[in-house]
């Protein structure tokens, strides 16, 4: 069984009482600021930073109709998944609708955060 506790899901956090900018391309090293402390606040940094990795999507299981095994949905990937899309959901929620180009059909929350902080910092230089 997959421990639920493993992944924090703060989800009836107000993220707007964290983050009051939406990111643009005048404003990154400021709204950075704002999500990095909500991020941290919540214990999720681990998702932006690789210390919560994404497990299996599938493992091995006995299969009780035979003697083999069939393949299911791995239980702790679900519970990586819904915190990971939470946050996902914080960051993108941030963005102006420009940058929000940027990343669009990008799914995993270090991804979306990764290329938001390659894109800014090129624009900075």
């Amino acid at each position: 069984m997959a421990d639920k506790n493993k992944y924090p899901h703060p989800s009836t956090l107000n993220v707007g009482n964290f983050v009051s900018i939406k990111l643009s391309e005048n404003n990154y090293q400021l709204r950075k600021t704002q999500v990095l402390g909500l991020i941290e606040s919540q214990d999720m940094m681990g998702f932006i930073d690789g210390d919560f990795p994404a497990p299996k999507e599938k493992i091995e299981a006995p299969d009780s109709d035979s003697s083999g095994k069939k393949e299911i949905v791995n239980p702790e990937f679900s519970l990586w998944k819904r915190s990971d899309r939470l946050l996902h959901g914080w960051i993108t929620g941030t963005l102006s609708e420009d940058t929000l180009s940027l990343v669009v059909g990008l799914d995993i929350s270090n991804v979306v955060w990764t290329t938001l902080n390659d894109s800014c910092l090129k624009l900075l230089s």
